[in-house]
């Protein structure tokens, strides 16, 4: 039996030892480090992003890298990266510098943890398809244009500690629908929300001292507008062009209108000017087609050049004695302005003051006006009767040109330079002392 067995052992062990060897087992790639994906420069220990690679759509970007914390995003580190479409900011980061992700017009998704503290200037301008953000709590700083021109956001909120926001920080972000602005800001600064044509739901708390230039201007969606008594001062053209707006309430200490403030408000039918209104600035009101009724607050001192031109449906105005002065052509293309009375307070009636006011049937120049300017009554088709006064030295041209149906008018000798053409051919005119 042993002699069997000893040649199949043989046998067997000549097999295994022709078997093939089986290969050692490859030790797992090393994993890739996620922080490699970003350029950085180190200051006192803490980390900036200064660039990223733009391999993949989404920018996760590391708390920490090397061992050090990442705490700010440098100048335009990911600015105009087509394919980033994600964005998470971890809460260490406390400040977002300028254009960090302006032009990344694919981004879609953006977190920003609690922490973050400034959004640098034009940090997220153009971001087109970016439609919803939420700001942390932390956020008390906005730059200029910061998020300008992020025509697909809808929705942004404004933390309560905010506390700061840039001219054009949201300006022709076209797609916005509301904003609520904190207590925490101090100014709303020029051309802020400039260009959002659907801006309807606008909310400021009491605590904003001024608003900057054109910050509403052309919000063509804009019905209704309360500003708290906070605010003092509005910019030239700060809601120009709200063609939709109809009512507004302006706040108690307002000290002035300024220039073109509501013009091209198309649709607005009444605005109660502040008793605190000192003056009314140039075009205010002009082009306010529907505008019915406008009182000048007594201690107001100036109306300006156009300042309620063209309010086409403008029956009525109360200029009290307090105004010494009034711009040219302020009144002027006011076709249904029939109620008006000039105080004793005014010495010159300039250039096309009431010009075209075709609704005019009388009007009494009071004894305190020296001159009579050029087209000053020119093409108040419905005047009939006017009383010129001795006080009168100056009548310039054309100043009642267009007047046809003033049959007869008296000029007294007191007005000594006369110009060409002051009435129509078909009014007689006479001369008394």
């Amino acid at each position: 039996m042993k002699n069997i067995l000893a040649p199949l052992v043989f046998i067997l062990g000549l097999l295994g030892s022709c078997s093939p060897k089986k290969d050692p087992v490859a030790p797992p790639p090393p994993k890739a480090d996620p922080a490699a994906a970003y350029k950085h420069s180190e200051n006192a220990s803490k980390v900036s992003i200064d660039g990223w690679d733009g391999k993949i759509g989404e920018a996760l970007i590391p708390e920490t890298i090397a061992g050090m914390p990442v705490t700010s995003i440098g100048k335009s580190a990911f600015a105009d990266h087509m394919n980033l479409t994600t964005v998470k900011i971890p809460s260490g980061v406390t400040s977002i510098g300028p254009a960090a992700f302006a032009g990344c017009m694919n981004l879609t998704s953006l977190t920003i943890e609690n922490g973050v503290t400034s959004i640098g200037e034009n940090a997220f301008a153009g971001c087109l398809n970016l439609a919803s953000v939420t700001l942390p709590a932390s956020v008390t700083s906005i730059g200029n244009g910061a998020f300008s021109g992020c025509s697909g956001l809808t929705t942004i909120n404004l933390p309560e500690g905010l506390t700061s926001l840039g001219e054009s920080s949201f300006a022709n972000c076209i797609s916005l629908t509301g904003i609520a602005i904190p207590a925490g800001v101090s100014a709303i600064p020029d051309k802020t929300f400039s260009g959002c044509t659907v801006l309807k739901d606008v909310t400021i708390a009491n605590g904003p001292i001024s608003i900057g230039e054109n910050s509403f201007g052309g919000c063509t969606s804009l019905v209704e507008m309360t500003i708290p008594d906070s605010v003092t001062s509005i910019g030239k053209n700060g809601f120009a062009d709200c063609t939709a707006l109809t009512t507004i309430k302006l706040p108690g200490g307002l000290a002035a209108l300024a220039e073109r403030v509501l013009s091209g408000c198309t649709a607005l039918t009444g605005a109660e000017i502040p008793k605190s209104v000192s003056s009314i600035g140039n075009g205010a009101f002009l082009g306010c087609s529907n505008l019915t009724a406008a009182a000048i607050p007594e201690g107001a001192t100036s109306i300006g050049e156009e300042a309620l031109a063209d309010c086409v449906v403008l029956a009525s105005v109360t200029i009290p004695r307090s105004v010494t002065s009034i711009g040219q052509r302020a009144f002027g293309g006011c076709w249904k302005l029939a109620d008006l009375t000039i105080p004793d307070s005014i010495t010159t009636i300039e250039p096309k003051t009431f010009q075209t006011c075709r609704a005019l049937t009388t009007v009494a120049i009071p004894g305190s006006v020296t001159s009579i300017g050029a087209e000053a009554f020119d093409g108040c088709e419905g005047l009939t009767s006017v009383t010129i006064p001795n006080s009168v030295t100056t009548i310039a041209d054309k100043a009642f040109w267009g007047c046809v149906n003033i049959a007869t008018i008296t000029v007294p000798n007191s007005a000594t330079t006369l110009g060409e053409n002051i009435f129509p051919p078909t009014t007689a005119v006479t001369r008394a002392p």
